[in-house]
């Protein structure tokens, strides 16, 4: 094999390091960071948290970065930081002589932020934010930072090549190492709406946030984040939020996530919904949507999972979750699992995972089955649907009203039509409190309904699962007339 050996360099002048932010001589993950995340500590001192913050771009295309020189004459479009943190070593895309072509060096640690913590009703729509160096911590790193803020609306906006997290919500900020929290006398208000944006390339998360009240995460493109491969310091996602209290996560396309979840709510979620979402081509360590460590009520009602590389639902250390009317189609690990996985306490309680239901839904090409820890936890009137040349998964032996049944399912990535052919008709389900309307906003029948995230699916029909980015609605495209309805004007 002939490599090129067409490697250049340069070095950053001082004038791009406003305020004495270097990211090129500053790791993803400082050694006092990762102590601030005692679940990441193992990791100290490996990759990629030891790799520099900054990226740099050619012709407006994020090079890679490498750990190793000598690497670099094999990957055209790669670059490595020297000791100095500034001079870059760069394998040029195409190989040639990179002299005359556009490049830029991203070092700004947030791209939009407010001066000070706790600014209210302030609305961010229209931009484009890009080519961002902010690190690794669990809180204060966003490229869009509301920096704890309350009552913003973060609306149409374009995020994208990010080291790490796009759009930070949430009360917490900034982790240091003289106390774990920046303290604040501050009511934590909450009232964030993020909302039709388009978020892509970040190397860890799409939209996080730590303590969520009453937030509303809707109709946001979110895809090919994930890249760094830092799944395993548990702060990467499509969407993830901890904390939330009233938070509804519904109608985003999450898609092309690699190590990371699509949705995660983590730790002491109340009375919060994710509903309506689609979650596609995830490859993931956890679940496709995870919900952890919680003990009230929550849903996870009408989504649609497509091609996971990982479980579907994860309800780890979580009581009383309804997981209704979803549509799994080839989730290769546990459908369901709900198990204890850790020993921790919750306000004075030890976490269980108890008191489950997983009703109403339809699982395609299941690989495994779903995945209880106690007998609490509940499955039933879900639908076991095999295409083809798969093989075939049955319902528990507790799943009295369950049904097996051949059928097909596809899905056009592009359109994002799902054409649905099952092999009989769906049989009648009960209805589940707050599931009254399905993906597309048809009203469910009050007495019975079927399974799956759409009331046409009790025969064949095509459905489009794509939604515009603010104010979007579903539409059943073939099949009897549906009344459709644009998602509700939010109220908080």
């Amino acid at each position: 094999v002939a490599y090129s050996r067409k490697l250049w360099m340069t070095t950053l002048p001082e004038s791009f390091f406003e305020g004495g932010y270097n990211p090129f001589a500053t790791p993803n993950a400082t050694d006092e960071e990762m102590d601030l995340m005692p679940w990441a500590t193992s990791w100290k001192g490996r990759l990629p948290y030891t790799l520099a913050r900054g990226l740099v771009f050619q012709e407006g295309r994020r090079l890679q970065q490498l750990a190793t020189y000598e690497d670099l004459v094999r990957l055209p479009g790669s670059y490595w930081v020297g000791p100095d943190g500034r001079t870059v070593h760069i394998h040029a895309l195409g190989s040639g002589d990179p002299n005359g072509k556009s490049f830029e060096a991203a070092v700004q640690p947030h791209l939009f932020k407010p001066q000070d913590a706790g600014f209210g009703f302030l609305r961010v729509s229209g931009l484009i934010l890009e080519h961002c160096a902010n690190s690794f911590l669990r809180t204060g790193i966003g490229a869009l930072f509301t920096m704890g803020g309350h009552h913003w609306i973060i609306e149409r906006n374009t995020v994208r090549h990010v080291n790490s997290v796009g759009i930070e919500i949430g009360f917490e900020i900034y982790e240091d190492t003289d106390k774990r929290y920046t303290r604040r006398a501050d009511a934590k208000l909450g009232h964030t709406i993020v909302r039709g944006n388009r978020v892509y390339d970040c190397g860890t998360a799409g939209i996080r946030g730590l303590i969520n009240n009453y937030a509303l995460v809707e109709n946001n493109e979110i895809t090919e984040c994930g890249w760094q491969d830092a799944e395993y310091h548990w702060e990467t996602a499509g969407i993830k939020l901890l904390l939330n209290t009233g938070t509804l996560v519904r109608n985003n396309d999450i898609s092309r996530i690699e190590a990371g979840g699509g949705i995660w709510l983590d730790w002491d979620n109340k009375n919060s919904r994710v509903t309506g979402n689609v979650l596609r081509d995830i490859s993931t360590a956890q679940g496709a949507v995870f919900v952890e460590a919680s003990q009230e009520p929550n849903l996870v009602d009408h989504n649609v999972f497509w091609n996971i590389d990982g479980q579907g639902v994860r309800m780890a250390d979580t009581d009383n979750l309804i997981v209704a009317h979803n549509l799994f189609v080839r989730v290769k690990e546990d459908l369901i699992v709900a198990r204890v996985a850790t020993e921790r306490d919750l306000g004075g309680r030890r976490l269980t995972s108890n008191n489950n239901r997983v009703v109403n839904n339809i699982f395609v090409d299941a690989e495994k089955p779903i995945n209880f820890g106690d007998a609490s936890n509940r499955a039933d009137f879900n639908v076991y649907l095999t295409t083809p040349g798969a093989a075939s998964m049955k319902p528990l032996a507790s799943e009295t009203h369950s049904v097996f049944m051949k059928g097909d399912v596809k899905l056009n990535g592009e359109e994002l039509l799902l054409t649905w052919t099952p092999g009989q008709a769906l049989p009648s389900v009960p209805a589940v409190k707050g599931c009254e309307r399905d993906f597309a906003g048809v009203e469910r029948a009050s007495e019975a309904s079927v399974a799956g995230p759409f009331v046409g699916m009790s025969r064949a029909a095509t459905f489009l699962l794509k939604r515009t980015l603010v104010g979007g609605q579903a539409a059943m495209m073939s099949g009897p007339p549906a009344s459709l309805v644009t998602a509700a004007t939010s109220t908080h």
